[in-house]
Protein backbone atom coordinates (compact mmCIF):
# COMPACT_ATOMS: atom_id res chain seq x y z
CA UNK A 1 0.00 0.00 0.00
CA UNK A 2 2.80 2.19 0.58
CA UNK A 3 4.29 1.81 -2.07
CA UNK A 4 2.14 2.37 -4.58
CA UNK A 5 1.20 5.65 -2.81
CA UNK A 6 5.09 6.51 -3.30
CA UNK A 7 4.79 5.32 -6.99
CA UNK A 8 1.79 7.73 -7.77
CA UNK A 9 3.19 10.83 -5.69
CA UNK A 10 6.53 10.05 -8.09
CA UNK A 11 4.58 8.95 -11.35
CA UNK A 12 4.92 6.14 -13.06
CA UNK A 13 3.95 5.08 -17.23
CA UNK A 14 2.49 1.87 -18.29
CA UNK A 15 4.50 1.28 -21.89
CA UNK A 16 4.00 -1.59 -24.77
CA UNK A 17 7.16 -2.54 -26.10
CA UNK A 18 7.09 -4.39 -29.59
CA UNK A 19 9.57 -6.23 -32.10
CA UNK A 20 10.52 -9.66 -32.79
CA UNK A 21 12.15 -10.53 -29.21
CA UNK A 22 10.48 -7.80 -26.63
CA UNK A 23 12.07 -10.04 -23.94
CA UNK A 24 15.57 -8.31 -24.74
CA UNK A 25 14.20 -5.22 -22.73
CA UNK A 26 13.70 -6.76 -20.01
CA UNK A 27 17.94 -8.01 -19.89
CA UNK A 28 18.74 -4.58 -20.49
CA UNK A 29 16.61 -3.02 -17.91
CA UNK A 30 18.32 -5.40 -15.75
CA UNK A 31 21.81 -4.93 -16.85
CA UNK A 32 21.25 -1.19 -16.60
CA UNK A 33 19.22 -1.31 -13.35
CA UNK A 34 16.20 0.32 -14.88
CA UNK A 35 12.99 -1.62 -12.99
CA UNK A 36 9.97 -2.50 -14.08
CA UNK A 37 7.15 -3.45 -12.61
CA UNK A 38 4.19 -6.52 -13.56
CA UNK A 39 5.45 -6.89 -16.67
CA UNK A 40 3.15 -8.91 -18.70
CA UNK A 41 4.98 -10.83 -22.72
CA UNK A 42 2.55 -11.76 -25.04
CA UNK A 43 4.08 -13.44 -28.86
CA UNK A 44 5.97 -10.13 -29.86
CA UNK A 45 4.70 -7.74 -27.21
CA UNK A 46 5.29 -6.82 -23.38
CA UNK A 47 3.20 -4.58 -21.51
CA UNK A 48 5.07 -3.01 -18.34
CA UNK A 49 5.51 -0.30 -15.33
CA UNK A 50 8.08 2.01 -14.85
CA UNK A 51 9.36 5.28 -13.32
CA UNK A 52 9.39 8.60 -15.38
CA UNK A 53 12.71 8.49 -15.64
CA UNK A 54 13.04 4.61 -16.10
CA UNK A 55 11.19 5.12 -19.27
CA UNK A 56 13.29 7.75 -20.65
CA UNK A 57 16.36 5.21 -20.30
CA UNK A 58 14.54 2.30 -21.95
CA UNK A 59 13.54 4.95 -24.65
CA UNK A 60 17.13 5.00 -25.25
CA UNK A 61 17.79 1.16 -25.71
CA UNK A 62 15.10 0.30 -27.96
CA UNK A 63 17.19 0.18 -30.93
CA UNK A 64 19.30 -2.17 -29.09
CA UNK A 65 16.36 -4.72 -28.27
CA UNK A 66 14.77 -4.57 -31.55
CA UNK A 67 11.65 -3.03 -30.64
CA UNK A 68 8.99 0.33 -30.94
CA UNK A 69 8.13 1.57 -27.04
CA UNK A 70 4.34 3.23 -27.14
CA UNK A 71 2.77 5.27 -23.84
CA UNK A 72 -0.05 3.09 -22.73
CA UNK A 73 -1.32 5.39 -19.97
CA UNK A 74 0.33 7.77 -17.58
CA UNK A 75 -0.19 7.64 -13.90
CA UNK A 76 0.33 9.57 -10.80
CA UNK A 77 0.88 13.43 -9.20
CA UNK A 78 3.56 15.08 -11.77
CA UNK A 79 0.77 14.23 -14.82
CA UNK A 80 -2.13 15.63 -12.61
CA UNK A 81 -0.19 18.56 -12.13
CA UNK A 82 0.85 19.14 -15.71
CA UNK A 83 -2.63 18.38 -16.43
CA UNK A 84 -3.88 21.00 -14.51
CA UNK A 85 -1.54 23.62 -14.86
CA UNK A 86 -4.14 26.31 -15.95
CA UNK A 87 -6.52 25.46 -13.32
CA UNK A 88 -5.60 27.20 -10.29
CA UNK A 89 -8.78 27.04 -8.01
CA UNK A 90 -7.03 23.19 -7.86
CA UNK A 91 -3.89 24.45 -6.24
CA UNK A 92 -5.39 26.82 -4.36
CA UNK A 93 -7.81 23.73 -3.14
CA UNK A 94 -5.06 21.83 -2.24
CA UNK A 95 -3.21 24.11 -0.20
CA UNK A 96 -6.58 25.35 1.38
CA UNK A 97 -6.91 21.56 2.38
CA UNK A 98 -3.19 21.03 3.41
CA UNK A 99 -3.82 23.87 5.92
CA UNK A 100 -7.10 23.15 7.14
CA UNK A 101 -6.03 19.48 7.98
CA UNK A 102 -2.53 20.93 9.80
CA UNK A 103 -4.78 23.76 11.84
CA UNK A 104 -6.94 21.01 12.93
CA UNK A 105 -4.23 18.61 14.02
CA UNK A 106 -3.70 21.40 17.12
CA UNK A 107 -7.17 20.22 18.78
CA UNK A 108 -8.72 17.08 20.14
CA UNK A 109 -10.68 15.86 17.90
CA UNK A 110 -12.17 12.84 20.17
CA UNK A 111 -12.48 11.85 23.74
CA UNK A 112 -12.29 7.99 24.06
CA UNK A 113 -13.39 6.66 27.53
CA UNK A 114 -12.75 3.00 28.71
CA UNK A 115 -12.94 1.42 31.54
CA UNK A 116 -16.14 2.79 33.31
CA UNK A 117 -18.91 0.27 34.64
CA UNK A 118 -21.29 2.07 37.21
CA UNK A 119 -19.95 5.76 36.36
CA UNK A 120 -22.30 6.90 32.50
CA UNK A 121 -20.62 8.17 29.64
CA UNK A 122 -22.38 11.44 30.22
CA UNK A 123 -21.21 11.89 33.80
CA UNK A 124 -17.69 11.07 32.74
CA UNK A 125 -17.50 13.96 29.82
CA UNK A 126 -18.90 16.79 32.25
CA UNK A 127 -15.85 16.30 34.53
CA UNK A 128 -13.52 16.16 31.68
CA UNK A 129 -14.91 19.11 30.30
CA UNK A 130 -14.50 21.05 33.86
CA UNK A 131 -10.83 19.49 33.54
CA UNK A 132 -10.09 21.23 30.21
CA UNK A 133 -10.39 17.35 28.40
CA UNK A 134 -13.14 18.14 25.59
CA UNK A 135 -13.39 17.93 21.51
CA UNK A 136 -11.82 21.31 20.50
CA UNK A 137 -9.07 21.54 23.02
CA UNK A 138 -6.24 22.98 22.01
CA UNK A 139 -3.46 20.54 22.95
CA UNK A 140 -0.72 22.35 23.36
CA UNK A 141 -2.83 23.69 26.59
CA UNK A 142 -3.85 20.31 28.36
CA UNK A 143 -1.90 19.76 31.25
CA UNK A 144 -2.04 15.93 31.73
CA UNK A 145 -1.37 15.53 35.17
CA UNK A 146 -3.09 18.71 36.42
CA UNK A 147 -6.67 17.43 34.17
CA UNK A 148 -6.31 13.97 36.06
CA UNK A 149 -5.92 15.11 39.43
CA UNK A 150 -8.94 17.87 38.83
CA UNK A 151 -10.87 14.99 37.61
CA UNK A 152 -10.39 12.94 40.24
CA UNK A 153 -11.25 15.61 42.72
CA UNK A 154 -14.29 16.21 40.59
CA UNK A 155 -16.18 12.60 40.57
CA UNK A 156 -14.73 11.60 43.78
CA UNK A 157 -15.10 8.17 42.41
CA UNK A 158 -12.18 6.97 40.53
CA UNK A 159 -9.40 5.24 41.72
CA UNK A 160 -6.91 6.16 38.43
CA UNK A 161 -7.06 7.61 35.59
CA UNK A 162 -4.90 7.81 32.72
CA UNK A 163 -4.85 10.44 30.03
CA UNK A 164 -3.24 9.85 26.26
CA UNK A 165 -3.34 11.71 22.98
CA UNK A 166 -3.05 9.71 20.49
CA UNK A 167 -2.70 11.59 17.26
CA UNK A 168 -5.65 13.75 17.60
CA UNK A 169 -7.36 11.74 19.85
CA UNK A 170 -7.49 11.60 23.36
CA UNK A 171 -7.68 8.63 25.00
CA UNK A 172 -9.33 8.23 28.81
CA UNK A 173 -8.40 5.07 30.51
CA UNK A 174 -10.50 4.69 34.13
CA UNK A 175 -10.57 2.34 36.88
CA UNK A 176 -13.18 3.34 39.22
CA UNK A 177 -12.93 2.94 43.03
CA UNK A 178 -15.32 1.12 45.48
CA UNK A 179 -16.67 1.68 49.17
CA UNK A 180 -15.56 -0.81 50.87
CA UNK A 181 -19.04 -1.92 52.79
CA UNK A 182 -19.04 -0.90 56.86
CA UNK A 183 -19.46 -4.52 58.51
CA UNK A 184 -20.93 -3.75 62.13
CA UNK A 185 -18.80 -6.78 64.05
CA UNK A 186 -20.54 -5.84 67.21
CA UNK A 187 -24.69 -5.56 66.76
CA UNK A 188 -25.85 -2.90 69.38
CA UNK A 189 -28.61 -3.67 71.88
CA UNK A 190 -31.68 -3.69 70.51
CA UNK A 191 -35.25 -4.60 70.79
CA UNK A 192 -37.66 -5.74 67.71
CA UNK A 193 -41.12 -3.15 67.83
CA UNK A 194 -43.94 -3.60 65.82
CA UNK A 195 -43.89 -1.89 62.37
CA UNK A 196 -47.55 -2.45 61.76
CA UNK A 197 -51.01 -3.04 63.60
CA UNK A 198 -51.96 -6.84 63.21
CA UNK A 199 -52.68 -9.76 64.88
CA UNK A 200 -49.56 -12.37 66.16
CA UNK A 201 -49.82 -15.48 63.91
CA UNK A 202 -46.26 -17.10 64.48
CA UNK A 203 -42.85 -16.16 65.81
CA UNK A 204 -38.94 -17.09 65.39
CA UNK A 205 -36.87 -15.47 67.82
CA UNK A 206 -33.45 -16.03 67.52
CA UNK A 207 -32.38 -13.67 70.67
CA UNK A 208 -34.61 -11.39 73.27
CA UNK A 209 -37.26 -11.75 75.52
CA UNK A 210 -40.67 -12.19 74.22
CA UNK A 211 -43.16 -9.67 74.89
CA UNK A 212 -46.30 -11.04 73.17
CA UNK A 213 -47.47 -14.11 72.12
CA UNK A 214 -49.31 -15.96 69.33
CA UNK A 215 -53.01 -14.80 69.01
CA UNK A 216 -52.12 -11.21 70.53
CA UNK A 217 -52.93 -8.25 69.01
CA UNK A 218 -50.28 -5.75 68.81
CA UNK A 219 -50.76 -1.61 67.84
CA UNK A 220 -48.01 -0.56 65.36
CA UNK A 221 -44.85 0.77 67.58
CA UNK A 222 -45.30 -1.62 70.71
CA UNK A 223 -42.62 -3.63 71.89
CA UNK A 224 -42.35 -7.30 70.66
CA UNK A 225 -39.44 -8.38 71.82
CA UNK A 226 -36.93 -7.03 74.12
CA UNK A 227 -33.44 -6.47 74.41
CA UNK A 228 -33.40 -6.62 78.27
CA UNK A 229 -32.63 -9.55 79.25
CA UNK A 230 -32.99 -10.68 82.60
CA UNK A 231 -31.26 -13.83 83.96
CA UNK A 232 -33.13 -15.39 87.14
CA UNK A 233 -29.94 -17.79 87.95
CA UNK A 234 -27.70 -15.18 88.29
CA UNK A 235 -30.01 -12.28 89.04
CA UNK A 236 -28.13 -10.02 86.69
CA UNK A 237 -29.65 -7.75 83.92
CA UNK A 238 -27.72 -7.76 80.29
CA UNK A 239 -28.77 -5.83 77.06
CA UNK A 240 -28.60 -7.87 74.17
CA UNK A 241 -29.27 -7.45 70.15
CA UNK A 242 -32.75 -8.94 69.76
CA UNK A 243 -33.29 -11.12 66.43
CA UNK A 244 -36.19 -12.82 64.49
CA UNK A 245 -39.03 -12.91 62.69
CA UNK A 246 -42.71 -11.54 63.75
CA UNK A 247 -45.45 -12.72 61.31
CA UNK A 248 -49.02 -10.97 61.78
CA UNK A 249 -52.00 -10.76 59.95
CA UNK A 250 -52.38 -7.24 58.70
CA UNK A 251 -55.18 -5.25 57.22
CA UNK A 252 -53.86 -2.59 54.13
CA UNK A 253 -55.76 -0.63 52.21
CA UNK A 254 -55.04 1.79 49.40
CA UNK A 255 -57.08 4.11 47.73
CA UNK A 256 -57.23 5.86 43.82
CA UNK A 257 -59.38 7.66 42.35
CA UNK A 258 -60.18 7.96 38.01
CA UNK A 259 -61.60 11.65 36.85
CA UNK A 260 -64.87 10.74 34.57
CA UNK A 261 -62.78 12.90 31.94
CA UNK A 262 -59.13 13.06 31.18
CA UNK A 263 -56.95 14.64 28.68
CA UNK A 264 -55.37 12.46 26.13
CA UNK A 265 -52.27 13.68 24.78
CA UNK A 266 -51.09 12.66 20.66
CA UNK A 267 -47.63 13.32 20.13
CA UNK A 268 -47.02 14.22 16.61
CA UNK A 269 -43.38 14.41 14.92
CA UNK A 270 -42.77 18.24 13.69
CA UNK A 271 -39.55 19.50 11.76
CA UNK A 272 -36.30 18.50 12.04
CA UNK A 273 -33.29 20.58 12.18
CA UNK A 274 -29.55 19.81 11.78
CA UNK A 275 -26.11 21.13 12.64
CA UNK A 276 -22.62 20.20 11.68
CA UNK A 277 -20.49 20.45 14.47
CA UNK A 278 -16.88 20.74 13.57
CA UNK A 279 -14.49 20.23 17.16
CA UNK A 280 -16.55 22.60 19.30
CA UNK A 281 -17.94 25.07 16.91
CA UNK A 282 -21.82 24.37 15.59
CA UNK A 283 -22.60 25.13 11.85
CA UNK A 284 -26.54 25.21 10.93
CA UNK A 285 -27.79 23.11 7.97
CA UNK A 286 -31.26 24.31 8.05
CA UNK A 287 -32.80 27.43 9.47
CA UNK A 288 -36.64 26.37 10.06
CA UNK A 289 -38.65 27.54 13.12
CA UNK A 290 -40.46 25.24 15.08
CA UNK A 291 -42.92 26.41 17.39
CA UNK A 292 -45.49 24.86 19.93
CA UNK A 293 -42.96 21.87 20.89
CA UNK A 294 -43.66 19.81 23.39
CA UNK A 295 -40.69 17.79 23.50
CA UNK A 296 -37.32 17.00 21.58
CA UNK A 297 -34.46 14.69 21.24
CA UNK A 298 -31.69 14.50 19.74
CA UNK A 299 -29.74 11.99 17.26
CA UNK A 300 -25.85 12.30 17.18
CA UNK A 301 -23.96 11.11 13.69
CA UNK A 302 -20.50 10.63 13.81
CA UNK A 303 -18.02 9.52 10.84
CA UNK A 304 -14.97 7.62 10.40
CA UNK A 305 -12.16 7.28 7.94
CA UNK A 306 -10.17 3.93 8.48
CA UNK A 307 -11.11 3.68 12.11
CA UNK A 308 -10.21 7.40 13.20
CA UNK A 309 -12.69 9.31 13.97
CA UNK A 310 -13.58 12.63 12.02
CA UNK A 311 -13.46 15.59 14.30
CA UNK A 312 -17.01 16.91 12.59
CA UNK A 313 -20.52 15.06 13.50
CA UNK A 314 -24.05 15.87 12.58
CA UNK A 315 -27.03 16.86 14.94
CA UNK A 316 -30.41 16.17 14.36
CA UNK A 317 -32.73 17.75 16.46
CA UNK A 318 -36.58 15.92 16.07
CA UNK A 319 -39.03 18.08 17.68
CA UNK A 320 -42.39 16.65 18.83
CA UNK A 321 -45.61 18.74 19.15
CA UNK A 322 -48.98 18.01 21.30
CA UNK A 323 -52.50 17.29 20.66
CA UNK A 324 -54.62 17.48 23.46
CA UNK A 325 -58.34 16.01 23.76
CA UNK A 326 -60.74 15.22 25.85
CA UNK A 327 -61.98 11.51 26.52
CA UNK A 328 -65.10 10.28 28.38
CA UNK A 329 -63.82 7.24 30.53
CA UNK A 330 -67.02 4.93 31.32
CA UNK A 331 -66.95 2.57 34.66
CA UNK A 332 -65.29 -0.37 32.75
CA UNK A 333 -62.49 1.76 31.57
CA UNK A 334 -62.48 3.13 35.03
CA UNK A 335 -61.84 -0.51 36.55
CA UNK A 336 -59.43 -1.43 34.08
CA UNK A 337 -57.09 1.91 35.08
CA UNK A 338 -57.66 1.22 38.69
CA UNK A 339 -56.49 -2.32 38.22
CA UNK A 340 -53.10 -1.20 37.19
CA UNK A 341 -52.76 1.11 39.84
CA UNK A 342 -53.89 -1.75 42.52
CA UNK A 343 -51.25 -3.78 40.53
CA UNK A 344 -48.55 -1.25 41.13
CA UNK A 345 -49.61 -1.36 44.67
CA UNK A 346 -49.40 -4.58 45.17
CA UNK A 347 -45.77 -4.84 43.17
CA UNK A 348 -44.14 -2.00 44.94
CA UNK A 349 -45.62 -1.39 48.42
CA UNK A 350 -46.71 -4.91 49.54
CA UNK A 351 -44.26 -6.86 47.69
CA UNK A 352 -42.77 -8.82 51.37
CA UNK A 353 -46.17 -9.49 51.76
CA UNK A 354 -48.43 -12.52 51.56
CA UNK A 355 -51.46 -11.12 50.00
CA UNK A 356 -54.66 -13.47 51.70
CA UNK A 357 -57.54 -11.63 50.77
CA UNK A 358 -58.31 -8.91 48.38
CA UNK A 359 -61.34 -6.60 47.86
CA UNK A 360 -62.26 -3.89 45.76
CA UNK A 361 -64.94 -1.18 46.93
CA UNK A 362 -66.09 1.91 44.12
CA UNK A 363 -68.14 4.72 44.71
CA UNK A 364 -68.07 7.45 42.14
CA UNK A 365 -69.17 11.36 42.67
CA UNK A 366 -70.17 14.13 40.07
CA UNK A 367 -66.32 14.14 38.69
CA UNK A 368 -64.51 11.09 39.65
CA UNK A 369 -64.77 7.43 40.46
CA UNK A 370 -63.18 5.92 43.73
CA UNK A 371 -61.60 2.84 44.21
CA UNK A 372 -60.72 0.92 47.70
CA UNK A 373 -58.33 -1.79 47.40
CA UNK A 374 -59.03 -3.77 51.15
CA UNK A 375 -55.73 -6.39 51.50
CA UNK A 376 -55.42 -9.10 54.19
CA UNK A 377 -51.89 -10.30 54.35
CA UNK A 378 -49.09 -11.91 56.33
CA UNK A 379 -46.07 -10.60 57.16
CA UNK A 380 -43.17 -9.86 59.27
CA UNK A 381 -43.94 -6.61 61.37
CA UNK A 382 -40.92 -6.81 63.31
CA UNK A 383 -38.44 -3.68 63.41
CA UNK A 384 -35.20 -3.87 64.73
CA UNK A 385 -34.69 -0.23 66.92
CA UNK A 386 -31.52 0.06 68.76
CA UNK A 387 -31.45 0.79 72.61
CA UNK A 388 -30.70 4.56 73.85
CA UNK A 389 -28.85 4.67 76.85
CA UNK A 390 -28.12 8.02 78.63
CA UNK A 391 -24.81 7.97 80.61
CA UNK A 392 -25.29 10.30 83.38
CA UNK A 393 -23.06 11.36 85.82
Amino acid sequence: MINRILRWLCGYVIFVAKGKFPERLINLALVHEIMMINPKGEKGKLTAQTSIHGYYELYALRKNADVTLKIQKKVGLPFFLHRNTRRKGIFVGMIFFVAVIRILSLFIWTVNIHGNKSMSVCEIQNALQQSGIYAGALKKNINIPDSERNFELITGKVGWISLNIIGSNMEVEISESYDKPNISQNKKPANLKARKSGQILKMNIANGKNMVAVGDGVAKGQLLVSGIFHNELFQTTELVHSDGEVFAGVAENFQTTVNKTITFDTVFEQQNRRVIRLLSVKFPLNYQTVDNVFTRQYVLDKFSLNNTALPFEIITEENFGKHSEQISIDPNTARNLADIQLSLYEIFALWNSDIKEKSVNVSQDKNRYCFIGNYYCIEDIADCVEIEMNNKE
